[in-house]
């Protein structure tokens, strides 16, 4: 469903619906890319070097313009990473 309910608009019910979904099993920390090399945790400042993550992309509709990836760290932090295009 897309368009506006309460006030709100809605921008990509897969989307969101994912990150709820994924959020509820354990992935509650969220990443940020740095640079090609590194991503960075936002709850705790530590930075990762890509090439010691778990990283999976999640498919999402074909409308999508934002890539979803769970990231998973040898330290046990389990996250979300959102971008613009795929990583």
């Amino acid at each position: 469903m897309t368009g506006k309910k309460k006030g709100l608009r809605i921008f990509n019910p897969s989307l969101t619906n994912s990150i709820i979904n994924l959020q509820k099993n354990g992935y509650s920390y969220d990443f940020h890319k740095v640079d090609n090399d590194y991503l960075l945790c936002l709850q705790n400042n530590l930075r990762f070097s890509a090439k010691h993550l778990i990283i999976k992309a999640i498919e999402l509709s074909k409308k999508s313009a934002k890539g979803l990836h769970t990231i998973e760290t040898s330290t046990g932090e389990r996250g979300l990473l959102l971008t613009e295009v795929d990583f």
